[in-house]
């Protein structure tokens, strides 16, 4: 904690350079130099006819030539989805082909902890067995157009008949209190296999789950839990630890929340997983000390990046105010966003 005051510090300082660079860095923005070796970009061409479908490319694939005939590869659905705060919009973007699927895209200002996304991937990395969908940070072009720093979350994808997969979709499952809200892998309304299980006296089961996973959802600040629910049966749950909230989004989405139930069983979903006492990290000594150096490449590369998405959304005061909240993930393993000051 008493690192907080001086990182938001350095963060302020930092923002207040890039504003003090304004008139400069405007035009660089708008003509797409916003080189970041570390953070990738995004971009979402609208289809010149088709409303609510999109292309979402790299930067090399982003220019075209009204007499161009060739599309910059297969369509996705593409959706944004209203703030509720009046800022830039969520982006839904979805395609059933396999590589692709559902992801969201999420402004920065909306990310509750800017740290919490480092560490899920270093988990998914340094666990592959686990299989967790990517959560990646991206500077965002609409049309070619930079909208700012945006967390690139994706959901589990499962194969499509044709493709070779089983064609049954899993569902997830997100738990607050006793009650529980169903989604499947593709971001939809289900009546499936949750109603199933519990038609057939067969509700599903939380067994021990993997320790990378409980610690990764031990440093989610969010009031709910998630987990993806197997196929079959027993159906069998697992943590799902993403930063985003899928009922709140759906309902941003849709104008109503997802189907939910409430059952006093669930309740026990929320704590049966928490260890009773202290957990430490899941890695030996070696991933510590990578850990901690990829920290420092990430905490660099974070902060150019938000204080270009800073000017653009003018949030420089707001984000570097916000700074002390937003690290609380890190905050565990003694790191800072902003550095030792």
């Amino acid at each position: 904690m008493k690192n907080y005051w001086g990182a938001g510090a350095c963060l302020a300082a930092a923002v207040v350079l890039v504003l003090a660079f304004g008139d400069l860095l405007s035009g660089r923005i708008y003509n797409l130099d916003l080189s970041n070796p570390e953070i990738g970009d995004t971009y979402l061409i609208p289809h010149r006819s088709e409303a609510n479908r999109c292309f979402v490319v790299a930067r090399r694939d982003a220019t075209l030539r009204r007499s161009d005939d060739k599309l910059p590869g297969r369509k996705w659905q593409c959706h944004p989805i209203d703030s509720d705060a009046g800022g830039s919009p969520t982006w839904l973007v979805q395609s059933k082909r396999k590589g692709k699927g559902t992801i969201f895209l999420v402004p920065a200002n909306e990310v509750s902890d800017w740290s919490y996304p480092f560490l899920y991937e270093f988990v998914r990395k340094h666990r592959r067995d686990l299989e967790l969908p990517k959560v990646e940070w991206t500077q965002l072009f609409v049309n070619r157009l930079y909208e700012g720093l945006y967390l690139r979350v994706s959901l589990p994808f499962d194969l499509r008949k044709k493709d070779g997969g089983s064609g049954v979709l899993r569902e997830i499952l997100t738990v607050e209190g006793e009650r529980v809200s169903v989604v499947n892998t593709r971001f939809e309304d289900v009546r499936g296999l949750f109603n199933e299980s519990l038609a057939l006296a067969n509700p599903p089961t939380l067994g021990a789950q993997p320790q990378a996973l409980v610690w990764l959802a031990l440093h989610d600040d969010a009031s709910e839990v998630a987990f993806e629910m197997s196929t079959s049966s027993p159906y069998e749950l697992r943590l799902l630890p993403l930063p985003i909230s899928l009922p709140r989004l759906y309902e941003r989405h849709t104008g109503q929340p997802p189907p939910s139930f409430q059952d006093d069983r669930v309740r026990s979903w929320q704590s049966d997983w928490r260890p009773k006492g202290a957990l430490p990290p899941p890695f030996d000594e070696v991933e510590l000390v990578e850990l901690r150096h990829d920290f420092e490449v990430y905490r660099s590369s974070f902060a150019r990046a938000l204080a270009v998405d800073a000017q653009r959304n003018e949030l420089g005061s707001a984000y570097a105010r916000s700074l002390p909240r937003r690290q609380r993930a890190a905050e565990d393993l003694g790191l800072s966003l902003a550095g030792t000051p």
